[in-house]
């Protein structure tokens, strides 16, 4: 996963190798997703450091405006200690693909952004850098 992305930290350029997603987590945020369908479900992730890796295990859940090709969150209303990694957000189609929109917020927020796409199982879902190239991930 070498040169897939780097994270400023502590002033220093640190290189993620490796992401690994918690395995509860996701059918967590599946069981979500398909709670909410047909609109799309979203959230920020929580995530911690350790050495190379980027272990993802837990989510915050902004106040949302869910819409059935869009997710509108309120991250203003979030406090400023709060630290996130990224995203996930479902697309009610069968589609993982990040929009327009879905690349634009990458950017803004966080290093690593997942999409789950309909049906909601593990196999649909994405993982994407702030640019939008995906990337690679373990769920553990």
């Amino acid at each position: 996963m070498s040169g897939v992305f780097d994270r400023l930290f502590s002033g220093e350029k640190r290189s993620i190798r490796r992401v690994i997603l918690d395995r509860d987590l996701l059918d967590e945020l599946l069981g979500a997703a398909s709670r909410a369908y047909p609109r799309e479900f979203g959230a920020l992730l929580e995530g911690s450091f350790e050495n190379d890796s980027l272990e993802i295990g837990g989510f915050i859940l902004p106040q949302v405006l869910l819409g059935t090709d869009n997710v509108l969150m309120k991250i203003g209303m979030l406090p400023s200690t709060t630290e996130t990694v990224g995203s996930v957000h479902s697309h009610p189609s069968s589609s993982p693909i990040p929009s327009t929109a879905d690349l634009h917020f990458f950017q803004k927020r966080g290093i690593i952004h997942f999409i789950m796409a309909n049906p909601y199982v593990r196999c649909k879902v994405k993982g994407y850098d702030r640019w939008g190239r995906q990337i690679r991930f373990s769920i553990e």
